[in-house]
């Protein structure tokens, strides 16, 4: 195959591949984790270190997954509420090709709540051994009513 017909076909692949991502005609993409967050209350997490570390002995594989270990700090997973709410998640690590600490934001929006609109959480992780341990949950809510508009806050909403 000719070195032009290569580049056609990967650029072809490549246009692909960016509208299979890209938000359907007529749809907004949905939202990022990048939010304001305008103040934030720390949960203790002494707990969740404990249940990781219980979890690598006894070889379970979700502990070795940073953000398997934010959903559950956050408890947000296994989730059993029953309600029916967008979640978004990011990973972002320390620039290491073998990152030693990981922080995990993840956003919960349209919540069936008529005071908290979507929740906010930010679980910061250490390598720990071939897993991963929680060192900091920070949670903030974005209200449904009162002054809070887009902002998240650690107050209790109205």
């Amino acid at each position: 195959m000719s070195r032009l017909v290569k580049s056609v076909v990967l650029v072809g692949l490549f246009a692909l591949a960016s509208n299979v991502w890209a938000a359907p005609p007529g749809k907004l993409a949905p939202p990022s984790t990048d939010v304001k967050v305008k103040s934030s209350r720390l949960v203790p997490v002494s707990e969740d270190s404990l249940a990781v570390e219980v979890a690598l002995a006894a070889g379970e594989l979700w502990a070795r997954d940073p953000l398997t270990v934010a959903l559950r700090v956050a408890k947000l997973w296994p989730d059993t509420s029953g309600e029916r709410s967008v979640l978004r998640a990011a990973v972002d690590h320390d620039g290491n090709e073998a990152p030693r600490t990981r922080v995990v934001t993840v956003v919960l929006s349209d919540l069936m709540d008529d005071s908290v609109g979507a929740e906010w959480h930010q679980v910061r992780l250490v390598r720990a051994g071939e897993g991963w341990r929680p060192v900091e949950h920070r949670v903030a809510q974005r209200c449904q009513r009162g002054r809070t508009g887009v902002e998240f806050v650690a107050e209790p909403c109205p």
